[in-house]
């Protein structure tokens, strides 16, 4: 039989592969320089054309933006002056992700920045190569972007007469550190300190994660994975630790590694509605491990395969490195501006040094905690408490899951969708695949998988569907006292939609009636007013009383003299879309 940790592995992965893979390409560019051939001390202009998909934004190049739009070129020698960045007038914008204005643009637009190719240069062909980042942003997530680019262009004899700042050109440096995001100042103010100094402010940084939300569930899992090895005599317990702690450290220098080689930020993957599903889902799983579901353990079938049983060193190496998986995202503050220093400084090796530094830091309790584990179990009665600890900490696994899911919950529109999917993926997981109560037989099991694997692509589809819903855009006026005469002061019929916040067919109507296209542009001809009934007070039952409201949704229409069209109106009962629309050609 399979073991539940190798199961659980698989459904991860998928989770990840989803998160990292959902976000398709909706920016769009292409770079040129102009003009060709451009005489050596001359002016040339870089130009990029962007063309942005519909509900997607990027930064504007200022650098108080949080991730300005930015080129970077691997060799600035080519060029002796860089000029200042020419762009549109980029839209001020309140950015729920960093809680800030930022400039951003949309649409199609160009950005260009003169160049000085550097007079040195001989004639001939030349190849310039540089990356193009910037931050692609649609209404529930953001996601940065690298973009490597390859450019050639032909330099000619200058020309004496264009040759610009000919008498300072060799004083001109290139603005580097003015492209630096803050994060990764602050981390080459670290590095400019001395490798020990670094070493030392990393530790500390490691060690203050696990003060983080998202760090402090390890703990229950420490907890109950030392509690049961200290059962064999496999090694110490501290030697376990030890591996343990080194486990977590090696991933977390891994990930910084490869993360600053893909010139990615690993932080930035919490921006993915679909990866914070992910951790979400990893820590309920693990909450039912803290309920007694099922235990933690380093699969059997790698143990074998290593020549090793798993309550051994290598076991304990390898459940690190497992935890060091799931915890590495935690460090998204100090890892984004080390990947971006590594990356752009090519300081692989000492940043690689760092994240490993780093990782012991952040595994220093662990060792401690993971010793302490053991001793705790072989205390007299300390198994009573080790259950009522761990179901202890079982509920705080959920309180972190919901803690990662409200903010998520706050971005999407179809928030029903999205909480009835993300339960319904955690119904598949541990109906279909962790239920192992006995007494089941082979025919049950493979039942239980199918109907599993049902609820987890139904879930899926239903979370999808709330991540990517949006709002009408039907332009709703929220009703406050006004008379029918002033709604009517451009001589539009008025549309009445009464309503309440725990009506069902309130709520299809928003996802399904006011969103259909044809209703969308026909409400420009109307005045659209949304009367919530939730909590009414007197003047609103008396509105409500004038048009006879009895259930909800009502819709009331009114004429443009001001009177009811009472065989158009609808009182207690959902709409769709074709009569709506229907009715509303008629009242027109």
């Amino acid at each position: 039989m399979k073991t539940i940790m190798k199961i659980y592995s698989r459904i991860i992965l998928f989770l990840l592969f989803t998160a990292v893979f959902s976000q398709t390409k909706n920016v769009n560019f292409d770079l040129k320089l102009d003009p060709q051939p451009v005489g050596a001390g001359e002016n040339v202009s870089l130009i990029i054309d962007f063309s942005i998909g519909p509900g997607f934004h990027i930064y504007s190049t200022n650098p108080d933006n949080p991730f300005p739009t930015s080129v970077v070129f691997a060799d600035s020698n080519l060029f002796s002056n860089f000029g200042k960045i020419a762009e549109p007038t980029p839209h001020v914008i309140y950015e729920q992700t960093f809680e800030q204005n930022v400039e951003s643009h949309e649409g199609a637009f160009q950005i260009t920045q003169t160049l000085t190719v550097n007079h040195k240069l001989v004639p001939g062909e030349y190849k310039v190569e540089g990356t193009l980042s910037y931050l692609s942003c649609d209404e529930i997530k953001c996601v940065p972007k690298w973009n490597e680019f390859s450019l050639e262009f032909v330099v000619i004899e200058g020309n004496p007469d264009r040759i610009v700042n000919s008498a300072t050109i060799e004083e001109e440096v290139p603005p580097t550190s003015s492209t630096m995001t803050q994060e990764e100042r602050d981390a080459k103010e670290i590095l400019e300190k001395g490798i020990l100094i670094a070493m030392l402010i990393f530790f500390g940084f490691g060690i203050a994660l696990n003060l983080t939300p998202c760090v402090y569930p390890v703990i229950p899992i420490t907890i109950s994975y030392f509690g049961s090895q200290s059962e064999h005599k496999k090694g110490s317990t501290f030697n376990l630790a030890i591996f343990y702690t080194l486990g977590i450290a090696i991933v977390f220098a891994l990930l910084g590694l490869v993360s600053s080689l893909a010139g990615k930020q690993w932080g930035f993957l919490f921006q993915s509605s679909w990866f914070v599903v992910a951790i979400v889902m990893i820590m309920l799983i693990f909450s039912l491990s803290m309920f007694g579901v099922f235990e933690v353990k380093v699969p059997t079938s790698i143990m074998t395969k290593a020549g090793a049983s798993r309550e051994g060193l290598l076991g304990s190496f390898i459940m690190g490195l497992t935890v060091g998986f799931v915890i590495a995202p935690c460090a998204a503050g100090i890892i984004v501006g080390l990947i971006g220093l590594v990356a752009r400084e090519g300081i692989i090796l000492k940043g690689t040094l760092l994240f490993f530094v780093m990782g012991l830091g952040l595994g220093l309790p662990y060792l401690i905690l993971g010793t302490f584990s053991g001793l705790l179990n072989k205390l007299p009665q300390s198994g009573m408490w080790m259950v009522w600890i761990k179901k202890v900490f079982g509920i705080i696994l959920i309180g972190v899951a919901i803690y990662f899911l409200l903010p998520q919950i706050g971005e999407v529109y179809d928030k029903q969708s999205f909480v009835l999917g993300v339960l319904t993926i955690f119904s598949g997981i541990y109906l279909g695949f962790l239920d192992r109560a006995p007494g089941y037989t082979l025919g049950f099991k493979r039942t239980i998988k199918l109907v599993g694997l049902g609820l987890i692509i139904f879930g899926f589809v239903l979370t999808n569907n709330g991540i990517h819903s949006k709002a009408s855009e039907i332009n709703w006026i929220k009703y406050n006292s006004e008379s029918i005469s002033e709604l009517q002061k451009n001589g539009n019929p008025i549309i009445f939609d009464f309503y309440t916040d725990f009506c069902a067919p309130c709520k299809k109507m928003d996802r399904e009636t006011f969103k259909d296209d044809r209703i969308e542009k026909l409400s420009n001809n109307f005045v659209m007013v949304k009367v919530n009934m939730t909590k009414p007070d007197d003047e609103l039952n008396l509105f409500a009383f004038r048009f006879k409201v009895t259930g909800y949704p009502s819709i009331i229409f009114i004429d443009k003299d001001g009177i009811e069209i009472t065989n158009l109106s609808s009182r207690g009962g959902y709409v769709g879309a074709d009569k709506f629309y229907e009715n509303m050609k008629q009242a027109e």
